[in-house]
């Protein structure tokens, strides 16, 4: 059986580790406070002293950080997982970065004789921990056929689609369908509260058979329409992955305007201190029109 390293032990990597552990594989672990990975070393795995330590042994190497620097620094740092690596080694990074930054570490990981897919998840912390995510690699062919029963024992919608930065770019259209779709869910709630009409009650009608059923008004409309904390995916998280998509809009020249609304929005739900906050804080911003910015302040 293949050996992994893996660093990232946050809310997705963690589960991610346990559930590699439970199919047997032997998981090498790093992380900068190693206080926060003494839970998933009572569960079995193996903590090293340094990301080229925890690469000596492995076969696959994943990374599942927060940006492309820290990614950056894990593989190809001082005492990165490059330097520990054996010739063949399969890096997947399931952190969501920018689609350049994944083709530029492809490019230099491959100098040092190892493979690199970018391989960005979705489903969330829930499907993280019962091992249904949604991965999506971008990378050499060989190397993702390497990588997939790894892969596969945390997701179980796993796909490659294409040359390295292809997983980027579908992450890229994931974040962005389902920032509209959030937007397209809370404007709807506040029309159905201008209009004297129960948001609670529309959302259950459109939920039964409704055209507009999914995941984000089951899940997030749910949440946006409740007094309790939304402790989510944060504004500040999304805020990143939409600017990646602005970057490649730059780069590609594609006409995105929905996305540029988006981007303005999710700024101003950060600038307003609610960046730590989950999505749903954009449904409180659209309450307050004249604190947004662009065309959508201009026709309010």
């Amino acid at each position: 059986m293949q050996r992994v390293g893996f660093i990232g032990l946050g809310r997705m990597g963690g589960p991610c580790v346990r559930n590699l552990l439970k199919k047997g594989y032997e998981v090498r672990i790093w992380a900068r406070s190693p206080e926060k990975a003494r839970h998933l070393v009572e569960a079995g795995a193996i903590l090293c002293g340094s990301p080229a330590a925890a690469a000596a042994e492995a076969d696959i190497f994943l990374t599942c950080v927060t940006a492309g620097p820290d990614v950056e620094d894990i593989l190809l740092g001082e005492d990165g997982v490059c330097r520990g690596a054996r010739p063949g080694l399969i890096c997947a990074d399931m952190s969501t970065i920018s689609v350049s930054a994944a083709r530029n570490l492809a490019e230099r990981v491959a100098a040092h004789g190892a493979f690199f897919l970018d391989a960005p998840v979705s489903g969330g912390v829930r499907a993280a921990e019962s091992g249904t995510l949604a991965i999506w690699a971008g990378g050499d062919a060989s190397a993702f056929a390497g990588a997939r029963p790894v892969l596969e024992s945390m997701g179980t919608h796993v796909r490659h689609l294409g040359p390295s930065g292809s997983g980027q770019i579908a992450k890229a259209c994931n974040q962005l369908i389902v920032s509209a779709s959030l937007l397209a869910v809370g404007e709807a709630f506040r029309l159905c509260e201008a209009a004297g009409t129960d948001p609670a009650r529309v959302r259950e009608a459109l939920l039964d058979g409704g055209s507009a059923a999914g995941f984000v008004l089951e899940n997030q409309g749910k949440r946006m329409l409740s007094s309790e904390p939304d402790t989510g995916f944060t504004v500040r998280l999304l805020l990143k992955d939409i600017r990646q998509v602005m970057e490649q809009r730059a780069k590609t020249g594609a006409w995105l305007p929905l996305t540029e609304e988006i981007a303005a929005l999710l700024e101003d739900a950060v600038e307003q201190g609610g960046g730590d906050e989950g999505t749903t804080r954009l449904f409180r911003l659209l309450s307050s029109p004249d604190r947004c910015r662009g065309s959508l302040r201009a026709e309010a």
